[in-house]
């Protein structure tokens, strides 16, 4: 990539969407909890720009202490899955060569920033990856994987990527504790993306969230990391669990929208009283 076009995708913000095209993109956010980590994400696609279909946007990869998850539109993220399933594949098959979560995450750096070379210039779109797995030692780490780069970080606190960030921001910000458990945060993750799609902030964000735990394992006496794994499995959320999401974002949906209606009250009264007092200075 020469240095123009690095400019061109640093100041990606500036570009304008060439005509009819219509951004696809996603929310997905996760966070290093006292328990273990989390990833949270929605599961609306647009297709086109008329159509909408309801996927899952996180996967255990075949090596099984890895799940991932890419913000970019529908092509970019199929791709993507696409071609970390076939390293992963090929390194397993390839019995002489120990394929680590090290190299997972590699590999996951090159097809990153080979896709967001490659398609930038066609579609204007990068591809950002959240990579969660959990070491021989029992401790579950987070990454987050820049496209436009090509390099991955480890998330010490919680990371979003996705058009529907920015919206998701203030209220990560304002909510996050230092002992917050994975329970806790995908209540307010889960309430995060039925917010941006409730109050319609991002059309391309929305549909029940889709949740995966990596738990912290907890050593014991007398057993080994692995014998433990099934003690603390990785998981998606049950439905009862979802179930618990929902209500508790419901409340949390309808406490605001009750200060949004207050507030805007109180103001549109301020707004009379103002109007009153200019009309008396007037006579």
């Amino acid at each position: 990539m020469n240095s123009k076009e690095h400019k061109s995708l640093n100041r990606i913000g500036t570009y304008r969407k060439p005509e009819g095209h219509k951004l696809k993109m996603t929310y997905i956010v996760g966070a290093n909890c006292t328990d273990g980590v989390v990833l949270v994400g929605d599961r609306k696609l647009s297709v086109g720009d008329t159509e909408e279909a309801c996927e899952d946007k996180l996967f255990q990869l075949e090596i099984g202490e890895v799940v991932v998850g890419a913000s970019g539109s529908k092509g970019l993220f199929d791709k993507f899955l696409e071609l970390i399933s076939i390293k992963v594949k090929q390194a397993l098959d390839f019995k002489s060569k120990e394929y680590l979560i090290l190299d997972a995450i590699n590999d996951c750096e090159d097809i990153a920033k080979e896709l967001t070379e490659r398609y930038f210039n066609r579609i204007r779109e990068t591809i950002d990856v959240l990579i969660a797995f959990r070491g021989d030692n029992g401790i579950p780490v987070l990454y987050t994987v820049s496209g436009l780069y090509g390099f991955s970080e480890t998330v010490n606190k919680y990371k979003a990527i996705g058009h529907g960030e920015p919206y998701g921001s203030i209220f990560l910000k304002t909510m996050w504790h230092t002992d917050m458990t994975m329970s806790e945060f995908s209540k307010i993750a889960y309430f995060v993306i039925r917010c941006i799609e409730e109050m319609k902030l991002d059309s391309s964000v929305g549909y029940d969230p889709q949740t995966w735990f990596i738990p912290r394992i907890i050593p014991e006496e007398g057993k080994t990391i692995g014998e433990l794994k099934e003690k603390y499995p990785i998981r998606q959320a049950t439905d009862k669990e979802s179930e618990e999401m929902f209500n508790h974002s419901d409340t949390l949906i309808c406490e605001m929208e009750r200060f949004l209606r207050e507030f805007k009250k109180s103001k549109d009264q301020d707004l009379k009283v103002g109007e009153k007092s200019n009309v008396k200075v007037q006579e």
